[in-house]
């Protein structure tokens, strides 16, 4: 008899316990999950801070020697990664590049020669960031199968980097509105990416080597800085232009992957569009357009 009392003592103690637990599950799950949320939001502020700390200006940056500019690039990669190359260029080449670009004959029915020209004048100037870009790609350490594009991001993300400067021609005037938001008459780059140049002549667009330093460009002048860039690394990549847009991304092409945004080259050839105005935007996502053409390729 006492062994039967004892029995039913013990089961109404477990249920009374697993109702008491049952009932505070809730709030040790709230508890955990505010803890975790906490501690997440602590992460991403000391990340945030990290990379603050990272991008700001230090003086030895922009130490110089007569003659030549030494010139630092920081940014912050797509998987949050912190990156910085620095390299050394002749002065009198980069005023010389910028001289050139305004003295080009152009009457804007040719803007694929206009980019070639360009391209071609900026592309032994920029050798030193070149070499400075593959030895951080190096340095990053790749995994072979994912070394491709990775590469890829790397570049792109370093242009995206940089807050937008909207740039005119002779024909524009700043401050200005657009379709895409209001630009103040500050031809410097702002945070907001309300910075604005006129008087950029032809075409408003900037050299790359003009881009790689100072740093002030809008679509077009960033399309043809990465496709500078990538092309001497071995990608194959276009300046992709929309007419009816009237923007300007970079294009890829990728044997063995398959994006939804996309253009083409005269010859057919598809390429994947990139668009680099904005920060984390990844390949073949966020372009809008159908009449997408290589312009350079």
């Amino acid at each position: 008899m006492e062994r039967q009392y004892f029995n039913r003592s013990a089961l109404v103690f477990f249920i009374l316990f697993g109702l008491v637990y049952l009932l505070c599950i809730p709030f040790l799950a709230e508890k955990l999950f505010s803890d975790r949320v906490v501690k997440e939001m602590e992460e991403e502020q000391a990340q945030a801070q990290k990379a603050e700390d990272w991008l700001r200006e230090d003086p030895a940056d922009t130490a110089s020697k007569p003659g030549v500019k030494k010139i630092v690039w920081k940014w912050q990669d797509f998987d949050g990664g912190l990156h910085k190359i620095s390299f050394e260029v002749d002065q009198a080449k980069l005023v010389d590049v910028s001289r050139f670009r305004e003295e080009i004959d152009f009457d804007g029915s040719n803007i694929s020669g206009l980019y070639s020209n360009l391209n071609k004048k900026s592309k032994e100037i920029m050798k030193p960031m070149i070499e400075a870009m593959k030895e951080e790609i190096k340095k990053s350490g790749f995994p072979s199968d994912e070394a491709y594009m990775k590469s890829l991001e790397m570049v792109a993300s370093a242009v995206q980097y940089i807050p937008y400067t909207l740039v005119l021609d002779n024909s524009g005037k700043c401050p200005c509105e657009m379709p895409f938001g209001s630009f103040s008459s500050e031809c410097q780059v702002q945070e907001d990416g309300r910075g604005c140049c006129a008087g950029i002549i032809p075409f408003g667009v900037y050299a790359p080597a003009e881009f790689m330093d100072h740093r002030k460009g809008d679509c077009d002048t960033r399309s043809l800085f990465a496709y500078l860039l990538l092309k001497d690394m071995g990608f194959d990549v276009a300046v992709m232009i929309s007419m009816q847009k009237g923007h300007s991304v970079l294009g890829v092409h990728l044997a063995n992957k398959t994006y939804p945004d996309y253009g083409s080259s005269p010859g057919g050839k598809k390429y994947y569009l990139w668009e680099l105005t904005a920060k984390d935007m990844p390949l073949g996502r966020g372009v809008d357009g159908s009449d997408w053409k290589s312009a350079l390729n």
